[in-house]
């Protein structure tokens, strides 16, 4: 058009627009689940402490006691039982000795001595949420795969051993032929010993003298 005039919508010549169909596809894109395992960068101070119990030897027993704990107080949040412990309660120590004690700080859980003795304890104005539950359920989750993953491997380790698998498939060969056999049910039966003529005495032997 002359004149420098704006061209009208029907000048205008149709052409595809590639951020319509990029548009589209974005709306139609779900974002995924998020993962029990978040990134290192997204994980919460709770997360790197829940890390740190898998990590060790009675990872599944301290997370098994720190998710009851945790559950019943977020289950019952006004009952001052669910929000004491003692330290020395065998269960508790063993918690707390595998790492335990840093998620019980990250959740508030404060120590607490009164008469000579201490206890941790819950304030009651610290509230257990339904996102705390969720992380050590994701940690414990997390480390039951990862146990099983290691059972495997181990196991095809194993098989990939001649010598190995040899002696395991010997083994569990043992172990049904043991089993298709059955209890011993038969007592053993005493036999008797019947020495008679055959017994020399130590007099016959010369071994004794004939006495004076």
């Amino acid at each position: 058009p002359r004149g420098g005039a704006a061209p009208s919508a029907r000048d205008t010549p149709t052409h595809p627009r590639p951020w319509a169909s990029a548009r589209a596809e974005a709306m139609s894109f779900k974002l995924p689940p998020k993962s029990s395992t978040p990134a290192p960068s997204e994980r919460t101070p709770l997360d790197c402490a829940l890390l740190a119990v898998e990590r060790t030897s009675g990872g599944a027993m301290a997370l098994a006691v720190l998710c009851k704990l945790t559950r019943n107080v977020q289950g019952a949040p006004r009952e001052e039982k669910y929000r004491k412990l003692n330290p020395a309660n065998e269960k508790i120590a063993a918690m707390l000795a595998a790492g335990g004690a840093g998620v019980l700080a990250q959740i508030g859980w404060v120590e607490e001595t009164r008469d000579g003795e201490t206890a941790l304890v819950l304030p009651l104005k610290v509230q257990c949420t339904m996102q705390q539950v969720r992380a050590i359920d994701d940690a414990m989750a997390a480390l039951v795969k990862r146990m099983e993953e290691d059972r495997r491997a181990a196991s095809r380790k194993r098989a990939a051993d001649p010598e190995k698998a040899r002696l395991h498939a010997q083994l569990e060969a043992d172990r049904r032929e043991r089993a298709a056999r059955g209890p011993v049910t038969q007592g053993s039966k005493a036999n008797k010993l019947d020495f008679g003529a055959n017994v020399t005495t130590a007099k016959e032997a010369g071994c004794c003298s004939s006495g004076a």
